[in-house]
């Protein structure tokens, strides 16, 4: 192989690297962006379910791990309850269309925020790892409640709610 040849690969395979490394920093950057969700850089709530004609109560709870978390509770009439879940970096404003929905039609609605997202405590999104432990505590907080039946309740999830909540009902049924 000639010398000429040999410099031309060398200088190919350390811009390869130079490429690489790069990518590798700014995939590293985004990726931090897009699970570090601090209180300070999440989107201000600019609706309530006031805004929809709903009564409702706020309300929390905490989670296995510690973590506070808030929501919104609008009382039915029909004795089943329906959970929404939101996507992220959403947040419960983001099921108020459907929870105005499913409570004209009766049933009680649990607007609950994951870690992370909202007031809630937790700066981290798992993407569904740990949200299933803000569902499970959601879940108790309901069964808690003297007023819903506890066998009438339902899960409803946009996006990494809509994924928590497969998630949880899959590891529920195959422990």
């Amino acid at each position: 192989m000639s010398r000429g040849l040999k410099i031309t690969l060398i200088v190919i395979l350390v811009l390869i690297a130079v490429i690489f490394i790069v990518l590798a920093v700014m995939t590293r950057g985004i990726a931090l962006d897009i699970v570090q969700h601090p209180l300070a850089e999440r989107p201000e709530m600019e609706e309530t379910p006031t805004d929809y004609g709903m009564d409702f109560e706020v309300v929390s709870t905490t989670t296995e791990d510690g973590l506070a978390l808030y929501g919104w509770f609008m009382p039915g009439d029909n004795g089943a309850t329906i959970m929404i879940q939101h996507g992220s970096p959403g947040g419960r404003q983001d099921g108020l269309y459907e929870a105005q929905l499913l409570n004209q039609a009766g049933y009680s609605v649990l607007l609950g925020s994951f870690r992370a997202h909202d007031e809630c405590d937790g700066e981290l999104i798992s993407f569904g790892h740990y949200e299933q432990r803000d569902l499970r505590a959601w879940h108790i907080y309901l069964i808690n409640r003297d007023d819903l039946d506890h066998t009438r309740i339902g899960l409803f999830g946009e996006s990494m709610g809509g994924g928590t909540s497969i998630l949880i009902i899959l590891l529920s049924l195959n422990p």
